[in-house]
């Protein structure tokens, strides 16, 4: 009789131990799980900016564009400047150059570049997802 006294309050003892283990161990993974966070991409509208500068003039300064192009300024179907880009507003009325491009990757500021290094051209300059237009100067 004894005996099973002591094999009951055994089996009940390690009953006991393992539930305060596993609860232990439950536990400490709920306060170490990690909550997800959900990113949220911030999209800036794009709109069209008009370069209102001359050939000389840097088509990377966004001090050179404006919201409306100027009389004698509009986009043609010449290949000298580049005339009309799409970015986000810096917050001050100029476009932001250190944008991501909306497609083709870089940035707007590159992609800029990246055009106006094969300017003038008699022969069409490829556009990309920054660069619209062109014009003659």
């Amino acid at each position: 009789m004894m005996r099973n006294l002591f094999t009951v309050k055994a089996s009940l003892f390690t009953l006991i131990l393992a539930l305060v283990a596993f609860g232990t161990i439950a536990a400490a993974a709920v306060m170490h799980k990690k909550e997800k966070v959900a990113v949220v991409k911030s999209e800036r509208l794009l709109q069209n900016w008009y370069f209102i500068g001359d050939e000389d003039d840097d088509p990377t300064d966004p001090n050179n564009y404006a919201e409306e192009p100027l009389d004698g300024k509009r986009c043609s179907e010449t290949y000298e400047v580049i005339c009309q880009i799409q970015a986000p507003d810096d917050g001050n009325g100029h476009p932001d150059m250190s944008a991501p491009a909306a497609s083709g990757g870089g940035t707007v500021e590159s992609q800029i570049s990246s055009v106006d290094a094969s300017l003038p051209s008699t022969s069409p300059v490829p556009t990309n997802s920054t660069v619209l237009a062109f014009r003659a100067d």
